[in-house]
C-alpha cells in the first residue's frame, strides 16, 4: 500500500511512457513521486547536472543537491530542475546531510577520489556519468533487478 497520493490526470499524461513500463507502472511512479534522492554535487557540477535532470524528469519527490555551488556557478541549479517538473520539490543542502533520511544517494562528490572527481567534473563522459548513477538510483528506488521476494 502506497503512502503517496493517487496520480493527478496531468501527472498521469506526464509519466504517460514510464506508466506502460511494466518496471514502473503506477505504483512505480507513485514511489518515484514519493521518493528522497540526495545527489551529492560537489565539485562534479556536470555529472549532478545530468544526475538531477534525469531524476526531476523521471518524477523524484524530492531531490537535494548537497553541496551545490553558489547559484548561477555552473550555470544550473534549483529554479532549472523545478522548471523541468513542477512535481519535484528541490532544496539544496550543505555538504554534511545525513544519507539515512533518502531513499537512494547519487555520490558525485570529491570524496569519490581525485581520479574519479575529475572525470565526473567535465568533459563528454561527465554527463553520461551523472545519468549512469541517476539510472542506478532510479533502479534502486522501484527494485529493479533485485530478487523477488520468497513466497
Amino acid at each position: 500500500m502506497s503512502c503517496a497520493p493517487a496520480l493527478s490526470r496531468e501527472q498521469a499524461a506526464r509519466y504517460a511512457r514510464q506508466l506502460l513500463l511494466p518496471e514502473v507502472g503506477r505504483a512505480g511512479q507513485e514511489r518515484l513521486l514519493a521518493a528522497r534522492v540526495l545527489v551529492r554535487a560537489g565539485a562534479a557540477s556536470t555529472a549532478a547536472r545530468a544526475a538531477a535532470t534525469y531524476l526531476a524528469a523521471a518524477g523524484v519527490g524530492t531531490i537535494c543537491l548537497a553541496g551545490e555551488p553558489p547559484a548561477g556557478a555552473f550555470g544550473w541549479g534549483a529554479d532549472d530542475l523545478r522548471a523541468l517538473n513542477a512535481d519535484v520539490c528541490v532544496v539544496a543542502a550543505p555538504d554534511h546531510v545525513d544519507e539515512g533520511a533518502y531513499d537512494a544517494v547519487v555520490d558525485l562528490s570529491p570524496a569519490l577520489g581525485a581520479a574519479a572527481a575529475a572525470a565526473a567534473a567535465a568533459g563528454p563522459d561527465a554527463a553520461l556519468a551523472g545519468a549512469l548513477a541517476a539510472v542506478e538510483a532510479l533502479k534502486r528506488l522501484l527494485a529493479i533487478g533485485r530478487p523477488a521476494p520468497a513466497a
